[in-house]
């Protein structure tokens, strides 16, 4: 969701700097705008490619996170369907001993 909000503040941070170095200069209002016209045209399509980049940069690490979560349920020592086999084990056995105390 922060993501959106990238390309604007690029733009606007650029257009601050601009509006103040128009001021110090004492530039015309006309070409002052003008200017200022083009950098946020710009600075807006280059916040809209960061923020592209961002995104996949981030889809990238969500995908390296959720891939190291798996390999370390695979890293516990055993294959799925083993451990399933262990557990049902377990349960058998726990079955056994409740059924034995009840004799």
């Amino acid at each position: 969701m922060r993501e959106r909000y990238i390309a604007p503040f690029i733009t606007l941070v650029a257009a601050v700097i601009t509006s103040i170095i128009n001021i110090i200069n004492e530039v015309e209002i006309v070409t002052a705008l003008k200017r200022l016209l083009l950098v946020i045209i710009i600075f807006y399509i280059l916040g809209l490619i960061v923020n592209k980049v961002v995104k996949v940069a981030l889809m990238k690490f969500d995908g390296a996170e959720q891939t190291g979560e798996e390999k370390a349920g695979e890293d516990e020592g055993q294959p799925e369907e083993e451990q399933r086999q262990q557990g049902n084990r377990q349960q058998a056995a726990k079955q056994q001993a409740s059924g034995e105390k009840q004799e």
